[in-house]
């Protein structure tokens, strides 16, 4: 559990997120500064409005924290995306992300799953955008890549790396019944984020991961 200016935040085990949200969230915050004047480290206020964001990978809600929103009587908005990637993920994506690095992983001849994802950042614009709204929504990238085409754009992050492919039996034996499991099975939820906040309009993350221009600026 995180507060991020007067926004109390359950990341539920996705703590790879804080950064992307501190660096969205504050954003608002700089604006209020005078230009030109040192910032000076001043108290939390007392939260306003609650945030829980879930994905497949990570906790049910915390305790403390559902005991804040009630002291302080707070809106709760609750996000879910299956997977989410960013720097630092978690999950499944973690897990292809590191079998493409060492060279283990193989794409399945014939796999036609598919996944519900967002990346990181627009993750974090989605804070921003519904902090105060009382509710439960799921959000997407709005593409549900294939597992496939998630791997390939994955492999292109990390260097461009080039992915075989191996027959479905071959792959049961190479990854094991749980992994094989999660590689050939559906990841999928709507995208009710998006009917709600029609404003909202996240890149895929297959594109975002092949055109994003990497700097130091960046997570």
């Amino acid at each position: 559990m995180i507060q991020i200016d007067d926004i109390l935040i359950d990341l539920c085990g996705n703590d790879f997120l804080e950064p992307y949200l501190r660096r969205e969230l504050e954003r608002r915050v700089e604006a209020d500064d005078r230009e030109g004047e040192e910032r000076k480290p001043k108290p939390l206020p007392n939260p306003r409005v609650a945030v829980v964001i879930r994905s497949d990978s990570g906790n049910v809600r915390g305790r403390e924290f559902g005991a804040l929103c009630c002291d302080f009587n707070l809106p709760v908005l609750a996000l879910y995306c299956p997977l989410i990637v960013g720097t630092g993920m978690a999950g499944l994506p973690r897990r292809m992300a590191a079998g493409i690095y060492k060279g283990s992983y193989f794409n399945i001849k014939g796999n036609v799953s598919r996944v519900s994802v967002i990346h990181a950042s627009d993750m974090a614009r989605a804070v921003a955008m519904g902090a105060g709204t009382d509710g439960a929504f799921t959000v997407t990238d709005g593409a549900a890549p294939t597992v496939d085409a998630l791997a390939d754009a994955l492999a292109y992050r990390l260097g461009d790396k080039r992915l075989f492919t191996i027959k479905p039996w071959m792959a049961r034996l190479w990854y094991g019944k749980e992994y094989y499991g999660q590689l050939t099975s559906d990841h999928l939820s709507d995208d009710s984020f998006a009917l709600s906040f029609p404003d909202f309009k996240p890149t895929p993350v297959t594109q975002y991961l092949r055109s994003h221009v990497y700097d130091e600026n960046s997570l």
